[in-house]
């Protein structure tokens, strides 16, 4: 039949590869490698399990192929900073012009730590030690550093702003655009 050739069209797609086996898709995965290692590097050390959370993982669905960084659920607050609600008179709260506020609720880890859970495990990694070794005390120091917390807000540090910029995807196109290059 005159048309049998058109039985040959979208079969080169099963011929393509994976972007893991080129050298656009090397350019990528060393561009997330050595993103995931700045971010560790550069994030807060009271942070370590968010630190552990960092990873990337390559997205291979229909139609796209790139990565997606992963952390737990709480980096953007860590990242982007908490403003604080000044509770008691001439508290003033830091406004470091976040979206993030402690009038709405607070997430903490994934693993579903409450904000109290999360500043007592601190506590406990930071061998900090109130005046008297009770479970009273260690109650009242949670307390008191939650609500200084929550008063005075978390300050930004932006570990992930500082490593994924306009800068960094600027240099990912270019090396991008000469790995592609190569291929052709």
């Amino acid at each position: 039949m005159a048309l049998e050739y058109l039985d040959k069209i979208g079969k080169a797609k099963d011929q393509l590869k994976n972007i893991a086996d080129t050298p656009v898709g090397e350019v990528l995965y060393q561009f997330a490698n050595d993103s995931i290692q700045k971010m560790r590097a550069i994030a807060p050390t009271s942070s370590g399990t968010l630190k552990q959370s960092l990873i990337w993982q390559p997205v291979n669905e229909e139609g796209k192929q790139g990565i997606d960084f992963i952390a737990d659920d709480y980096w953007d607050y860590v990242n982007s900073g908490v403003d604080g609600i000044g509770q008691s008179a001439g508290a003033l709260p830091n406004k470091y012009g976040t979206t993030y506020s402690f009038s709405q609720p607070a997430k903490t880890s994934s693993i579903g730590m409450s904000f109290k859970q999360s500043i007592q495990t601190w506590i406990i990694e930071r061998g900090i030690k109130p005046d008297y070794d009770d479970d009273a005390s260690y109650e009242s120091l949670t307390y008191v550093i939650m609500q200084s917390i929550k008063k005075f807000g978390i300050k930004p540090r932006p570990f992930v702003n500082n490593v994924l910029n306009e800068k960094t995807f600027a240099e990912l196109e270019k090396n991008i655009a000469d790995a592609f290059l190569k291929m052709v």
